[in-house]
């Protein structure tokens, strides 16, 4: 059983191997070419998005669309810092308590939305975000409106996760969170659950008639993306030092969850961090040269982009592999790998 887990976990293509080889390679070596402060920030929110972007994917690989990836960012972010900031408790410890957090909620929350689909399901996840921001301004508890200011020492510790003197330590502790998601996350796309998120997005009624409980579903997807959410809120906020409404619980972090993993192909396992990649560099990049104006021009630059992007190319960066895919297979289903005459459908 343990067996057939880890095999699920670590199942890649041949291809995919040395691609995954290669960039971990590249990534591990990209500190120490750029060591300025700047382009190992560019990275660290790369992999912040990358993450959250992979755990809307796999909402989104259900036909689901959350735009309330904010609320379970923020909430872990706010629980982490408040058992830190109050009872001392350590960063590692109170990580892994805002995943349990975020787990029960995603239980609430998924019990509640089960029934919910379409435009309403988008509706109802930007209500819980705007409510938690809410309840966080006026909660002098947490900071109310105008943040908390996490303690810190004045020396680098990898068991307290501070590190003042050299950010590359944050840059390699995201991207080994980042892995252990991605292992995660492609548990899940090769076990059956995987598949039944895929036959649900496919068609929600045909997923019915063969059995498939599509709340229960529902709420199985809601926990792990509430789990997987809610690693980057206590890093980011040990990060920063800092936490406030404006930006745990802002609208734009749900926007790019979503962007990154639409550009990069959802439900696919690399996409968010292939969005990720192609979005913040070019958001930051836009920002300094165009959006330095006050009048946005930037995001009707990377709103020009995504607009493209939705009518040439649907499925994403990754999608140009599954397009060529079909091209070498003329006249044949690609997932099925058969023609009707193969099949005899044409009898």
């Amino acid at each position: 059983m343990l067996k057939s887990k880890l095999q699920s976990a670590f199942t890649f293509g041949k291809t995919e191997r040395y691609v995954v080889i290669f960039g971990v390679i590249c990534f591990i070596i990209y500190p120490f070419l750029f060591k300025a402060t700047f382009p190992i920030h560019i990275m660290i929110t790369v992999f912040i998005y990358a993450i959250l972007g992979t755990a809307w994917n796999i909402t989104g690989s259900a036909g689901l669309v959350s735009l309330g990836q904010t609320f379970f960012y923020g909430v872990a972010g706010y629980v982490s810092a408040i058992l830190s900031y109050h009872f001392g408790v350590n960063f590692w410890v109170g990580l892994v308590i805002a995943m349990a957090v975020n787990a029960v909620i995603g239980v609430s929350i998924g019990s509640l939305l089960a029934k919910v689909y379409n435009q309403y399901f988008a509706i109802a996840t930007i209500a819980l975000a705007e409510m938690a921001r809410a309840i966080v301004i006026n909660w002098p508890f947490v900071g109310g409106s105008v943040g908390l200011f996490l303690p810190y020492d004045r020396c680098d510790s990898l068991i307290k996760c501070q590190f003042m003197t050299n950010r590359v330590p944050y840059y390699f502790i995201i991207m080994g969170l980042y892995v252990l998601v991605i292992i995660f996350t492609n548990y899940i796309f090769n076990t059956r659950f995987g598949y039944y998120l895929k036959a649900m997005k496919g068609n929600r009624d045909a997923a019915m008639s063969l059995g498939i409980n599509i709340d229960r579903l529902k709420m199985k997807a809601i926990i792990a993306n509430a789990v997987i959410a809610a690693i980057p809120g206590p890093f980011m906020a040990q990060y920063t030092f800092f936490l406030s409404h404006d930006t745990f619980f802002k609208f734009q972090t749900s926007v790019y969850a979503l962007l990154v993993a639409v550009l990069g192909g959802i439900g696919t396992l690399w996409g968010p961090l292939v969005g990720a990649l192609v979005l913040i560099p070019l958001s930051e990049l836009f920002r300094i040269t165009i959006g330095g104006s006050g009048r946005a021009t930037d995001l009707v630059v990377l709103g020009a982009i995504m607009m493209i992007m939705a009518v040439y190319q649907p499925q994403g960066i990754l999608g140009f592999r599954t397009n060529k895919l079909k091209e070498r297979l003329p006249g044949k289903k690609l997932f099925l790998g058969k023609s009707k005459k193969d099949t005899g459908a044409d009898k």
